[in-house]
């Protein structure tokens, strides 16, 4: 989703120059693409195309190994991000008759600012160091980064905090920026390349929708596919493929038409990259469920969402800002040209409330019913956000009341209301909402024979809240070249068997790690907040012997989710056994002060039960220091489960708060929310709290 909290990032690398922008601003004439013979004349798909020089060859300028040899053919199934980045992949190996297959429309010229200015309409993605490195191999990283925006902080505000209470964090040091951009914006970047610079190497298919896929009994030799065109036309594919979301829901797209003839497709080497439909992955789990099995968890904290555009008062601090001077930028730079647009009294607002173009802000309420998470859209203040809400919520359906909505964020989000017009929360009130997807892995293994292969949401879909599915799903595809190059085999199929060693165990881990944080009630307490806890407290006092919180480790660049796995189960033995080494001693402290109070004021009563716990057997006071200590640490534990236990539909990804926010009508200025706050951005790379605002 759009939640990018923790990724960092280093300086934006300059912006192409305008010779090479040049290069890409000319549309390639459409050429018109049938199935064949067996399929009506009139069912035409409509593809931008450049033409092709047959005797053209483009090889890849970063070939490192001749093996394996490129298949007769490949298709992909999934025309997003990753298997549009695996076309080019294998394209820059030299391999061609490379055919990729997608069921929506094919997504928008990235230039089209009459498309993406409408910020709620596509969804957001943050690319961190994961996704950044694979685009930069890919030779794409330029290309994409001219359309992303720089995220440099995050300011959230606690539950119950006023709106000049925000908590911000500039994040300093890091190796990389997140950066952000529409989901829709990447594929349109990645479908040009293909067009542009590898079409004589790959076909791209748009409105087909893959039905069935079969195998030879040893399924070494190659696999068919049954394709049929999608029924709509391309406005209704791209009014279908709405808000991009990871993993959006199976049903957006109408079915194939049953009267249409279909197409039987036949390849020596198919790579399975269709995200939640999982046509590929279900076609394999149907045939080999112990070895190819999806596993699906229960969602047990349904949330929807609707995107809602809004825009930063003029006088904000434009990306460009850094830490030290953005505050004085906005005000020495910017409060004219605040004050001219909108006035003096909202211009000093502006300033006083310290908005940035470059941040991610965030804001929840007590009860857990709404979340409210936002990043820029572009750098002229222009932001999406995203509104979470539980199914049940009479917000969270279409056709709702815009005054109700209005309501809502005057109440719990007023430092965000006055940014949305009434015009943009009446379309976010009409519209229907979003749903965000279940966790699911596919594993042990991720491929079949040595014919076909499984990458990106396809084996891994979580819910977005930390920017991890994106980029794995990239990260996959490297993964695949990788494997590809350290190959000594003519065929693909020890190649793949490679990957789906590496990355079947890396997508079982990110999912069994994503779902940690999504657990409602106790649940909640027990996998996410109460390691927060003791990760903030072990790691801030002995960083060398434990790792930081899991989330901010899971933003440390060259660390995979398998090492993050492990290294936090041993992080948990051992702070078991300091709690209970710890307890232990207390526990003898407690003697120690009992016998002395026992020799001077207690009776011989309490002596005698002294001297009987000394002289019990070793295994015995061990055993019984070992319980009591157990037992003390649980107690330091009940707060938590007690707010758990009474907000049962929070999870910890909603941030739950309850702290004492008012004591004999003052702030008292920390609560348990500023506790798990300061934890959750605690970490190398984050600047010191902003200063107070002034009154």
């Amino acid at each position: 989703m759009v939640e990018l909290h923790f990724n960092a990032r280093a300086v934006v690398l300059a912006l192409l120059a305008p010779a090479a922008i040049s290069a890409f601003s000319a549309k390639p004439p459409v050429t018109s693409i049938s199935f064949g013979e067996n399929i009506p004349g009139k069912i035409k798909i409509e593809i931008p195309r450049r033409p092709k020089d047959p005797n053209a060859v483009v090889a890849s300028p970063k070939l490192s190994h001749p093996l394996p040899q490129a298949p007769k053919k490949t298709v992909v199934i999934g025309g997003g991000p990753t298997g549009l980045a695996t076309a080019i992949m294998l394209a820059r190996r030299g391999w061609h008759n490379i055919e990729v297959f997608d069921r929506l429309a094919p997504p928008p010229d990235p230039d089209d600012e009459g498309i993406f200015s409408d910020s709620a309409r596509f969804y957001l993605i943050g690319l961190g160091s994961r996704g950044q490195k694979a685009l930069q191999q890919l030779g794409a990283w330029d290309d994409v980064q001219r359309y992303c925006s720089a995220v440099v902080g995050r300011k959230d505000w606690s539950p119950g905090a006023g709106p000049d209470e925000g908590n911000q964090r500039i994040f300093t040091d890091r190796p990389y920026l997140t950066q952000v951009l529409a989901r829709d914006r990447l594929s349109g970047v990645l479908h040009r390349i293909c067009e542009t610079e590898y079409s004589n190497q790959v076909t791209l298919r748009y409105g087909v929708e893959c039905e069935k896929v079969e195998w030879a009994e040893d399924g070494a030799a190659e696999a068919t596919l049954t394709l049929r065109p999608n029924s709509c036309d391309t406005a209704a594919l791209e009014t279908a493929r709405g808000p991009a979301a990871v993993g959006a829901a199976e049903d957006e797209c109408p079915a194939a038409e049953e009267s249409a003839a279909p197409l039987r497709v036949t390849t020596p080497f198919l790579v399975g990259a269709d995200g939640a439909a999982r046509a590929v992955a279900e076609a394999m789990e149907s045939i080999s469920e112990a070895e190819v099995k999806v596993t699906r968890y229960e969602d047990d904290n349904v949330r929807i969402y609707k995107t809602v555009p809004f825009s930063l008062p003029a006088g904000f601090a434009g990306p460009a800002a850094t830490a030290a001077t953005a505050a004085k930028d906005a005000e020495a730079n910017d409060a004219a040209a605040a004050e001219a647009k909108e006035g003096p009294a909202q211009a000093a607002a502006a300033v006083r409330a310290g908005w940035r173009g470059d941040v991610n802000y965030s804001s929840r309420t007590k009860d857990g019913r709404i979340n409210f998470d936002a990043l820029p859209a572009n750098g002229k203040g222009d932001y999406c956000g995203v509104l979470l809400l539980r199914a049940d919520d009479e917000l969270a359906k279409p056709d709702t009341d815009p005054k109700d909505l209005r309501k809502v964020f005057d109440e719990v989000l007023p430092q965000f209301s006055h940014l949305v017009s009434d015009a943009d929360l009446d379309k976010v009130a009409r519209k229907p909402p979003s749903r965000l997807p279940s966790f699911r892995y596919v594993g042990p293994r991720l491929h079949h024979g040595g014919s076909t292969v499984l990458l990106g949401d396809a084996i891994h879909t979580v819910k977005p809240y930390f920017g991890l599915g994106a980029n794995s799903a990239l990260e996959d595809v490297i993964a695949l070249q990788r494997s590809l190059d350290a190959s000594s085999c003519d065929a693909p199929g020890p190649a793949i068997a490679a990957f789906s060693k590496e990355r079947g165990p890396e997508a079982e881990a990110l999912v069994r790690i994503s779902r940690s944080f999504d657990r409602p009630g106790k649940l909640g307490f027990i996998t996410f907040i109460l390691p927060l806890i003791l990760d903030g407290i072990f790691h801030g006092s002995m960083p060398r012997l434990f790792a930081p919180n899991t989330i901010a480790y899971l933003q440390r660049d060259g660390v995979s989710f398998t090492q993050v796995a492990r290294r936090k189960r041993r992080d948990r033995l051992a702070q078991a056994a300091a709690l209970a080494l710890g307890g232990a001693a207390g526990l003898k402290l407690a003697s120690l002060g009992l016998g002395l109070a026992a020799q001077h004021a207690v009776g011989p009563a309490l002596k005698a039960a002294l001297a009987a716990w000394e002289a019990a057997s070793g295994p015995a006071q061990a055993a019984a220091r070992v319980g009591l200590a157990a037992a003390a640490a649980a107690g330091a534990g009940l707060w938590g489960w007690k707010v758990m236990d009474k907000s049962k539909h929070m999870a910890p990804a909603d941030a739950v708060a309850k702290g004492p926010w008012d004591k004999g009508g003052k702030k008292s200025g920390r609560s348990n929310e500023d506790f798990l706050m300061n934890q959750r951005l605690k970490q190398p790379g984050a600047g010191p709290p902003p200063e107070p605002a002034s009154e």
